[in-house]
């Protein structure tokens, strides 16, 4: 037993007989000569990272994920220094539990550099506390210290998360507008749920302080007499969402943004929920001023819905001076080619037309289930020599695949510099292109 210990070290009293590398054995000390050692992989691993161009790894690190950027962080100094603007620049909560904010929250308290390098907060609209409700306390207050630190803050979102229900046991507001008190961060803006109508007017008055908030995407109604703005309430709004998804919606705030400088206008439409078409006529407020718009029909129509072609013809009658329209719809009506063509044709100034419909009929009422590369050229022509200023023309056209199944894809067309039409690539126009630039 004793014979098989190995021997890890030896003592020497007299230095003289220590055994060096070559006198143990020439050939084993010209192999550990050769050998790199961890410390110099590490500097060699360093030097390599260094001698990338910062164009080069920036762009790989602007595609990684939250945690792949945290680990990025401990590789270096230099990628650290690359990554934490990314990762903390959009914080977003939407997913995190109690503890992983209320960890975020203490970091960004008691680090001022990195709350200096926060401009979007992502959080829950609510929150599960189990029957921790002695933590609620905690957590707003460690939350609202955190806030006050963000100097640099431009946006907040508060978003719903599908799997929890709203109000329910357990559940907390994450965001109360009592923690903004004392925050002096200027805000471009604001989208997501408000907490319930109690503390209205708390939001009411902390909005009226932020006075170059741009963008407002109310989700998705607001409650009780909160649907009267205040006049001195977002002087500056050039952006709005506004919704008819819910039993209740915020489509009666189109009465009180005809002071407001409202250049870009989204509207979503459960078609179940009623006519759009009374609601457009509200438009007309807006008339001079909206030049980007974005229009959303969700679910299925019934024989009382408007066309998609009565709807589009709706959109342009009211709002003329379009540069930049998205029509997404879930309809399955056939629509006139000719028709779509002739109602484009009215707006003088358009830009961008996007079309996420199927169903488009050509002249003979033939609807057609797949489009060709060739037929994709010629419908974009169609619509690019009616349109004199249309310079880029996107639509759904369906696909099939033994991967995905059917599905749609978006190709996208400009025109080129000799006049003709050239596919510029796919996926080019989104569901928010209508508020780039902002």
């Amino acid at each position: 037993m004793v014979h098989s210990l190995k021997l890890r070290s030896v003592c020497y009293l007299d230095r003289s007989k220590v055994p060096t590398s070559r006198s143990v054995n020439p050939s084993v000390y010209n192999v550990v000569r050769l050998m790199p050692s961890r410390a110099s992989k590490m500097k060699e691993s360093s030097s390599l990272c260094a001698r990338l161009p910062t164009e080069l790894h920036r762009n790989i690190i602007l595609h990684c994920y939250p945690h792949d950027l945290t680990n990025i962080c401990r590789v270096s100094r230099l990628f650290r220094n690359e990554a934490q603007p990314i990762l903390y620049g959009s914080s977003e909560l939407t997913y995190y539990d109690y503890d992983r904010i209320l960890a975020w929250s203490r970091t960004i308290d008691s680090r001022p550099h990195l709350a200096h390098m926060v401009h979007l907060l992502i959080l829950p609209y609510e929150l599960s506390l189990g029957g921790a409700f002695w933590a609620r306390g905690k957590f707003h207050t460690s939350l609202a210290s955190a806030l006050r630190k963000t100097v640099n803050l431009k946006g907040i979102s508060i978003i719903q998360i599908p799997e929890a229900t709203p109000g329910a046991s357990g559940r907390v507001f994450t965001l109360l507008p009592k923690m903004l008190v004392g925050c002096s961060f200027r805000l471009r803006s604001f989208c997501g749920r408000l907490s319930n109508q109690g503390f209205l007017e708390d939001w009411w008055k902390f909005f009226s302080e932020q006075k170059e908030i741009r963008y407002w995407d109310p989700v998705p109604r607001i409650p009780g007499h909160g649907m009267i703005l205040p006049r001195d309430m977002f002087p500056d709004l050039t952006a709005i969402v506004l919704r008819q998804t819910e039993s209740t919606s915020n489509t009666n705030l189109l009465l009180h943004l005809g002071s407001r400088p409202i250049q870009r206008l989204s509207l979503q439409w459960d078609m179940s929920k009623g006519n759009p078409l009374y609601v457009m006529k509200w438009f007309v407020v807006l008339a001079d001023t909206v030049t980007h718009f974005n229009w959303e029909a969700l679910g299925p129509t019934s024989p009382r819905s408007p066309t998609t072609l009565d709807i589009i013809l709706a959109i342009i009658e009211q709002l003329p001076r379009l540069k930049f329209i998205r029509f997404s719809s879930e309809a399955t009506d056939p629509v006139s080619r000719d028709g779509l063509i002739n109602a484009v044709s009215k707006l003088e100034i358009i830009e961008t037309l996007m079309l996420d419909i199927l169903g488009i009929a050509r002249s003979d009422g033939v609807t057609l289930s797949e489009y060709s590369s060739q037929e994709c050229v010629e419908l974009a022509d169609m619509f690019m020599v009616s349109c004199p200023t249309l310079y880029r023309f996107s639509f759904a056209t369906p696909v099939s695949s033994v991967d995905s199944g059917e599905h749609r894809v978006y190709p996208c067309y400009v025109r080129g510099p000799d006049g003709n039409v050239q596919l510029e690539g796919f996926n080019r126009v989104d569901k928010d292109s209508w508020r780039d630039g902002m």
